[in-house]
């Protein structure tokens, strides 16, 4: 007796079957992937942003963005946003170190005025002060223009938000309502911002100094305004929604208040 063998049908079935499992497995190894990727662009993001606190508490200043086009890694000068990548030199950390899990440089944005020799020092800034700083804001400094502040001469000591007004980045999120305001009394400007551009990787740099993108077409603008390329006037941040339409945004974003940078680098302003 012959043995019978498959018929097409039957085939059709396994095949169908293998690429349903086939399909499960290679979903699984993605989700896995973006797993890692998600990981390792948050614990980068955490180190980058403790680099730059200890950077703070040495030099009483914030380093000044390193072209993301240049392999240097080294502080732009004249300083400036545009192109502008976490510094890995001035910071002590190798070009891998400012990678994000997708291979592409973090994006730095920073006050260019916060660069500037002592610009993060408030430890002469009193809060029980009522002095005028020497310098008007958003330009002030903890002198005062009137003396030397002591206990006694509370006139002399400048209070905080003479020193923060004006100062710092302003965030916003997709809506625009604005989450980090340098004009705002008190001021909550960000001290810097940091970019993570994501899965779509839109306008970040690579490692080779390339910049991604753009951003496809029909997701949004919200992620195109925090290009690495670009120097902007408020920087983007919001829920990360990764399903595609308008409203998708991927990017990882820190941006810590200027205060809270100078009160953990131990600059703060003295207690009275």
């Amino acid at each position: 007796m012959r043995n019978r063998g498959f018929t097409l049908v039957e085939l059709a079935v396994v095949l169908i079957i293998l690429s349903v499992i086939g399909g499960m497995f290679m979903s699984s190894i993605f989700t896995m992937m973006d797993s890692q990727r998600t990981s390792t662009t948050r614990a980068k993001l955490v180190a980058i942003d403790a680099a730059l606190v200890s950077f703070v508490a040495v030099n009483k200043r914030l380093p000044c963005p390193a072209d993301g086009r240049l392999q240097s890694g080294t502080e732009t000068s004249p300083c400036q946003n545009q192109h502008g990548v976490v510094p890995w030199v001035a910071l002590g950390l190798s070009a891998q170190d400012i990678e994000d899990g997708w291979g592409n440089r973090i994006t730095y944005r920073v006050d260019t005025r916060l660069t500037t020799a002592n610009a993060m020092d408030m430890s002469a800034c009193d809060p029980a002060g009522t002095g005028t700083p020497a310098v008007a804001p958003p330009n002030a400094t903890c002198a005062s223009s009137t003396g030397t502040c002591s206990a006694a001469a509370l006139g002399n000591c400048v209070p905080p938000q003479s020193f923060l007004s004006g100062k710092g980045i302003q965030v916003q999120n997709p809506g625009g309502q604005i989450l980090m305001n340098p004009g705002a009394n008190p001021a909550t400007g960000a001290a810097y911002v940091l970019i993570s551009h994501g899965e779509n990787q839109g306008g970040a740099y690579s490692s080779s100094g390339t910049l991604m993108g753009p951003v496809k077409a029909g997701l949004g603008t919200s992620e195109t305004h925090n290009s690495a390329a670009l120097s902007q006037a408020f920087y983007i941040d919001g829920d990360q929604i990764f399903a595609d339409g308008a409203n998708r945004f991927d990017d990882f974003v820190v941006r810590p208040s200027l205060l809270a940078v100078i009160q953990r680098a131990h600059l703060g302003p003295r207690s009275h």
